[in-house]
């Protein structure tokens, strides 16, 4: 009992973080309620192996930069937590160059994916471009 519990805790603490920061992002006074339902339908069940390509396949159509970054991201994230780091580091990638608001964060997640997957000079690259972009 006590696995299903902390399993339903993890994907309500990342939907409530996605919400949280959906809610803080400058010009969206109720971010979280702005949020698509179908990406918020994804999100919610992100930890799935097989929502991955769902939420890749809802980044790709996105015209809204901002949804299509959070997609990518949520799938990225996941990966990464899966240890599928090579998977990982491309949808962080994508994540961060739509600009969505989480996009510095996105790199650095990135750069972890790439130092795991035994790609130090590539993680190296990427480090130091967010250093150049202002991120401290």
């Amino acid at each position: 009992m006590a696995l299903r519990v902390n399993f339903l805790r993890k994907h309500l603490v990342r939907t409530l973080c996605l919400c949280a920061a959906l809610a803080a992002m400058p010009g969206y006074a109720r971010g979280a309620d702005l949020l698509p339902a179908h990406l918020r339908d994804l999100a919610a069940s992100a930890a799935r192996r097989e929502t991955w390509p769902r939420l890749r396949t809802y980044a790709h159509s996105q015209t809204n930069p901002e949804w299509r970054g959070w997609a990518y991201f949520l799938a990225g994230y996941q990966e990464f937590e899966a240890q599928s780091y090579s998977e990982a580091a491309q949808d962080l990638a994508q994540a961060a160059q739509s600009g969505f608001t989480l996009a510095d964060y996105a790199v650095f997640c990135q750069a972890s994916a790439l130092s795991q997957s035994s790609r130090p000079q590539v993680c190296h690259r990427h480090l130091l471009v967010l250093r150049r972009s202002g991120y401290r």
